[in-house]
């Protein structure tokens, strides 16, 4: 109700989809729509009009753009229809009898034609970021909301691209494409979907990406005669046969290395006028090659022009660039807002340092660097910065800062699709949240020595709060819905994996105020590899990976950090009808065998082969943790005894299971499971009881 004109209570009485005539609800303002007949149409006409010509005031040309529906229109013949017919009158009647004005339906293009040569257009440089709709709300948390999902859409986009350079034809890539498309929708990239739309939108991409996968191995195969023998013989033995490497076990879950290091692969490179590298080997455009793996280790290059330095505590970079993790202790914000709260310093206690600081972990994240050659002087050093991260506490925003000797002086630049950039200036007078901007692929600071420049591999949100540093949003996880119209927070986080590369240039460098910021070549050449890397296909040799809930999978499984949950289909209708019930999606996930835990999320599946005599040995020789107690002992009833359990126990038996959930989100061990299973079910069996 907001298009046609300054006044919403009138342009609401010309959405025809609405009551009395169709079934989208009232006009908030008790004005609803009317059938346009011969009786109001001079009424109806004039209304429309005058706010049609107080909207053109604003408008430097003659024409005039009026955008005519929303995200929930035109979804049946019948209210198509009535738009169309009830609009038509009005434009019928105007055009005959109000000289000077003429109304049409039109399309952009008629808009453009109708308005070119009437007015010389102002130039606009740069972009309209951040938005801010009412107030202090900023739309700068969508920037970063389902970061999984961001990153699942550039890996599909990354191995259509490698499909397509091997020669796929159209109609192979017809639907991986057609999937790729459709999450471009307002509210599939951004992160701003329910969590059944999400999950939908995840499917169709994983499905697409497996797709697109099996092209690619049968066209490597046509390139490389040995790869070709091997899909010719593979299974024919000992049942094995070429894969791509990188699988995860469903749509959000993170993908793991399932090759072997010392095993044999074959790389393609997709980047046709680049060379990548796989160890010592270098894999030229378009070249399918076998080789050793891995293709890289953590740690330093052979021949480094000089180590970077590191906290000996913490295992932070602090040479050539400091690294801290910081968060953001919220207690507003959505899907769509980011509200500042309270900036803290990431708890360090209990941190584990490998390979003098190369290596960093958590029991909720761990960090990897690697260093990569240049083929530049020793003035430019670049490193790859691998987070993988599970963050499961609510009314948080993680975040890493990046920092360097650079007087940016407030400056700071991104790119808006890859290509095209933006230079912000820092402003004390706005907020912190109106300072956050999007990150598709690039970020960078700069004085005239020294340039800081980090790429990624998916979008997310990013600013400068600080001279010289640059804020990398890694997740977000928020309690509440932010009035935006999701109806519903962000709390369907799953296990994540953020590669940056990190490139810090010294030499010369414009900043004065009138130049336009680009990348060096270097840059353009690293953005490129480590969005376009090499394909990689072969025997799968590791076994599928048992996860937990926690990122304990990611401790003691380097190189694995698959975080994910065995399908579990045998869950009882009595415990799904009584799940969270802001997660109404559960019964239908469980209905397409998605795993399902008490808060509705995929994490946590029953162990179905343990018994109940082997869990009661093994809880006797371990220490109960606090809250199971309860669930172990009070939920297991055995209901024979008690056929009526009133409200207060449901409210009892509920009490105990928040403490299960909380420690479910903690990671329980695998010995607890059938338990927690059984104690779900007789959780759902004491509120089917109490008439709840």
């Amino acid at each position: 109700p907001h298009t046609c004109g300054p006044d919403p209570s009138v342009c609401c009485q010309f959405d025809f989809a609405r009551r009395p005539l169709g079934s989208a609800g009232n006009c908030p303002w008790r004005k609803n729509p009317q059938v346009i007949t011969d009786g109001n149409v001079k009424e109806r006409a004039y209304t429309l009009l005058d706010q049609h010509l107080k909207k053109a005031s604003l408008y430097r040309g003659n024409a005039v753009l009026i955008p005519l529906g929303d995200d929930f229109r035109y979804q049946t013949e019948k209210e198509a229809t009535s738009q169309y017919h009830n609009y038509q009158r009005i434009f019928d009647y105007v055009n005959q009898n109000v000289d000077g004005v003429h109304v049409q339906f039109g399309t952009l293009s008629q808009y453009f034609e109708a308005v070119q040569g009437t007015f010389t257009p102002p130039v606009v440089k740069g972009s309209f970021f951040t938005y801010s709709d009412v107030n202090n709300d900023y739309w700068s948390g969508y920037f970063t909301s389902r970061v999984f999902d961001k990153a699942l859409d550039r890996k599909l986009e990354r191995v259509v691209f490698a499909a397509e350079s091997l020669g796929a034809s159209r109609k192979d890539l017809q639907s991986p494409r057609r999937q790729l498309s459709l999450f471009q929708h307002h509210d599939g990239v951004t992160g701003t979907a329910r969590t059944p739309v999400v999950k939908d939108y995840a499917n169709r991409m994983y499905e697409a990406i497996q797709q697109t996968q099996d092209i690619i191995i049968g066209r490597m195969g046509q390139r490389n005669p040995k790869l070709a023998a091997a899909l010719v013989e593979g299974g024919a033995s000992d049942g094995k046969k070429i894969q791509s490497c990188w699988q995860s076990d469903e749509a959000r879950s993170i993908s793991e290395n399932m090759c072997s290091d010392g095993d044999r692969v074959f790389v393609y490179n997709p980047l046709l006028n680049s060379v990548q590298v796989c160890g010592d080997v270098e894999v030229e455009g378009g070249k399918v090659v076998e080789v050793t793996l891995p293709c890289e280790k953590p740690g330093p290059v052979k021949v480094s022009k000089r180590e970077p330095e590191f906290d000996g505590k913490t295992g932070m970079m602090i040479w050539p660039i400091k690294e801290e993790w910081k968060q953001w202790v919220v207690n507003k914000g959505g899907a769509y807002l980011f509200v500042p709260g309270q900036m803290q310093p990431y708890d360090m206690a209990g941190v584990t340092v490998e390979q003098g600081g190369f290596v960093v972990q958590t029991t909720k994240w761990r960090r990897t660097i690697v260093e990569r050659n240049s083929e530049e002087s020793i003035d430019v050093s670049v490193y790859d910065f691998i987070y993988e991260i599970n963050l499961q506490e609510g009314n948080r925003e993680w975040f890493v800062r990046l920092s360097a000797d650079i007087k940016s002086k407030g400056a700071f630049h991104t790119d808006l699709n890859g290509f095209n950039f933006d230079t912000h200036h820092r402003r004390d007078d706005l907020p912190i949240q109106s300072q956050i901007f999007p990150m598709p692929a690039h970020a960078a600071i700069q004085d005239e020595n020294t340039r800081l420049t980090i790429l990624s591999e998916h979008a997310q949100g990013t600013g400068s709060l600080k001279d010289g540093s640059i804020d990398l949003f890694l997740d977000r996880r928020l309690n509440q819905d932010d009035a935006r119209g999701l109806g519903q927070g962000v709390q369907d986080n799953v296990a994540t994996r953020t590669r940056f590369r990190v490139i810090v240039e010294r030499g010369s460098f414009d900043t004065s105020p009138d130049s336009e910021f680009h990348i060096t070549p270097l840059c353009h050449e690293e953005w490129n590899q480590l969005n376009h890397p090499l394909e990689m296909v072969g025997y799968k040799t590791k076994e599928k990976l048992e996860h937990n809930i926690d990122v304990q999978a990611i401790e003691g499984n380097r190189g694995r950090p698959n975080i994910g949950a065995p399908r579990v289909t045998n869950i009882p209708n009595s415990v799904l009808r009584h799940q969270n019930p802001h997660d109404e999606h559960v019964a239908a996930a469980a209905a397409q065998g998605n795993p399902i835990n008490a808060t509705g999320h995929t994490s946590l599946a029953t162990n179905k082969g343990a018994t109940d005599a082997k869990d009661d040995q093994l809880l006797k020789n371990q220490e109960v943790p606090p809250g199971y107690a309860a669930m172990y002992g009070d939920l297991t009833v055995n209901k024979s005894q008690d056929s009526t359990h009133d409200k207060t126990n449901v409210s009892h038996v509920d009490a105990a299971m928040s403490d299960v959930n909380r420690l479910e989100n903690q990671g329980l061990p695998s010995i607890y499971e059938n338990r927690l299973r059984k104690s779900r079910e007789a959780r759902a069996a004491m509120r089917q009881d109490a008439g709840q």
